[in-house]
């Protein structure tokens, strides 16, 4: 799978701003560099501070709300300090968006998948049957 970029505003108290943000599905929430969190003066969330597990191990972040439009759609979601601007799953799965790996854009959710998780695009066999571990009478690995 390739690298998806998509373009998201992000509306704070003193400033407006596009930005091109990398779609991660290993993260969690929408992230920006604490620098432009600062310029936008997004407001921290009141008992706001989060451990989120990383690649490096734990930290804690302080979290921030912004409001936003994506898509086509307007949000209000939990922002937090990143190097990069990333979009996480909770944020693709709150707006009910995927990623598609084939086109590398996001795509709605259609309104009658209610599988979840809603924000990877399935690509799944719909007849399993073959894989050994789906036999009856597998005992797991020895």
């Amino acid at each position: 799978m390739g690298r998806t970029l998509v373009t998201a505003t992000i509306n704070g108290p003193k400033a407006t701003k596009d930005y091109s943000f990398l779609v991660d599905t290993g993260s969690t929430l929408m992230g920006l560099p604490l620098e432009e969190i600062q310029a936008l003066s997004l407001v921290p969330i009141p008992r706001g501070m989060r451990r989120f597990m990383t690649a490096t191990g734990v930290v804690e972040r302080e979290t921030y709300a912004a409001l936003g439009a994506v898509e086509g759609r307007g949000f209000n979601t939990t922002v937090i300090p990143a190097p990069i601007p990333l979009i996480g799953y909770e944020f693709l799965e709150n707006l009910r968006l995927r990623m598609n790996p084939v086109t590398q854009k996001l795509e709605p959710v259609p309104d009658e998948v209610e599988d979840h998780p809603p924000y990877l695009l399935p690509i799944v066999a719909r007849d399993m049957s073959g894989l050994s571990f789906l036999r009856p009478g597998w005992r797991g690995l020895r």
